[in-house]
Order: C-alpha cells, then structure tokens, then sequence
C-alpha cells in the first residue's frame, strides 16, 4: 500500500478495455466499498492486496473499467499498432464527473456553503476525516470536494428544530459497524422523536441491506404495510435482529443463496439479497 501511495501502476490496453492507471485513491475506494458491502466485497480484498504485493493490479484495472464505460471501449487499431503510451492510446476525455450532479446537488445544497473555502480549510476537513479512518478518511472526504465549486443553494434550507412528535413513530434502523450512519447515531436521532423504535441489526455494513437479515425484513415490512412499531409507549424502545448471512460464509454474487434454514418466505428472502446485490460498486 506505501508503494502504491508514491508508485501507480500502470496496466496495459488488452482487448477487454483501455489502459488503466491504479493509484492509491483506487485502492481506498476499495477498502470504503468494502466496509460498506463487507458480505459481497470481503473476499475480493486479499486477492487484490495480493496482486499490489506483486506490483500488478488485474482485479482493481477490470473493475476501474467496469465503472467507467469509457475505460471499456477496447484500445484503436492505431493503438494496437503503435504502442500504448502514444497519443493514439489516449481517448478524449467525455465523463467529466456531471453523473454526480445528482448526489452533489443533494450533499452541497443540504449542507453548508463551500463555495469560499480554502485549500488550507479544506485541508483541516481531510485531515479531521482521516483520523477517523486513516484507510477511508481521504476517500470520503473527497465526496465533498464538487461542493467547492456548487454555487447552487436551495430556496428553503431547514436548519432545525429536528426534536420532534411526529404523527407516526419512526423506526430507525442501523447496524452495529456502519461507517456511515453509526448506531450511535440511531440512538441521537431517537432521542428527538417521540415514540421512536430502533432496530439494531447486528451486522457490519452500512444499511441493513448490507446483510441481508428476514428478522429485520420483516420488521421493516410490517412498519410499512402495517405500521407496526416495537413500542407505542413514550419510551425509546430497542429490538434487534441478526444477519442470516456473513463475510467469508460462502456468500457470493455468482449463485443464489439458499433460503436460511427454517425459513419460508421465498420471495421476501430474494427481494432481500436482490438489494444487496444492487448495491453501487466503485
């Protein structure tokens, strides 16, 4: 990993896609996308820390391309002929980052202005990030950096109060490693609202979907079609549920897992894993 901070590797144009440089951010988004998806992403990780200990990047190239369709176009017959590292190897740079509009439209405008902000504020922002992760914090805190030049700001922006009575109790769930949304957190925001319920789901990830769990399936089907709470009294009440699949159990994208054990609800089940494999990779 320390050589990869100062030593990109570069990988080849072949003929499933163009070349692909792999620096260090590559790899940190990798570690957040599997803190994030621990059930899908875990058993990838050794493989790929395994390929950087021997200088190449096979499994990072083929899944940097993956996300970028213009990394999947194959290389031109000039490119084929000529080398990789001339011109007609270089592709005119279309994607220019717009397909975050829509997150950055959400993450700018709900929060605080930085549009005025400094390299060195900015800075202090990184570095406070990164003492929470050193392996996350930089890939995270660059999420913000569209908002340093979103001049767009909302009509109504709410800033508060958020205690509240609202007319139905909220169930908040959350599991128990998010690197996210914290269960802590869950507990800080049922404390505001009356009547609140939290289901803690005893799993890594961020959102239960991370794991796919019937106890917690259920518990979130009968809210919505039911508006079933665990607790109607003015007390914060507390149910948990645990995952019917882990990290490292066999779990893969490739075959469909079997119903767990005692279990009948097939289609429940597979909406469940269908949501965990919809998660957004890279």
């Amino acid at each position: 990993m320390a050589l990869l901070k100062n030593k990109p590797i570069a990988v080849l144009a072949d003929d499933d896609g163009g070349p692909v440089i792999i620096t260090y951010s590559d790899l940190q988004k990798r570690f957040r996308f599997a803190v994030y998806n621990p059930l899908n992403a875990f058993t990838e990780l050794p493989k790929i820390l395994r390929e950087l200990s021997e200088g190449q990047a096979t499994i990072l190239a083929e899944q940097k391309r993956a996300a970028d369709s213009e990394l999947r176009l194959p290389p031109s017959d000039g490119c084929k002929q000529n080398g990789p590292w001339l011109l007609d190897c270089v592709k005119p740079v279309v994607n220019l980052g717009l397909d975050f509009g829509g997150p950055a439209g959400i993450a700018c405008s709900d929060g605080s202005p930085r549009i005025n902000e400094t390299k060195e504020e900015f800075r202090s922002y990184i570095d406070k990030v990164s003492g929470q992760s050193q392996l996350v914090g930089e890939s995270w805190a660059a999420i913000m950096t569209p908002c340093t030049a979103w001049h767009a700001r909302p009509a109504y922006r709410y800033d508060g109060n958020f205690t509240n009575d609202p007319a139905h109790p909220i169930l908040y769930i959350a599991d128990t490693v998010d690197p996210a949304t914290p269960l802590p957190n869950a507990f800080k925001m049922a404390e505001r609202s009356k009547r609140a319920s939290i289901l803690h789901q005893k799993s890594e990830g961020h959102c239960s979907h991370a794991a796919p769990s019937m106890c917690t399936g259920r518990a979130i089907r009968r809210y919505f079609q039911e508006g079933g709470v665990a607790s109607e009294s003015e007390d914060m009440h507390v149910q948990s549920c645990r995952p019917d699949r882990k990290p490292f159990d066999g779990y893969t994208g490739e075959h469909e897992p079997a119903l767990p054990k005692g279990e009948t609800d097939e289609a429940l089940w597979r909406a469940l894993v269908g949501i965990n494999r919809g998660w957004h990779d890279w």
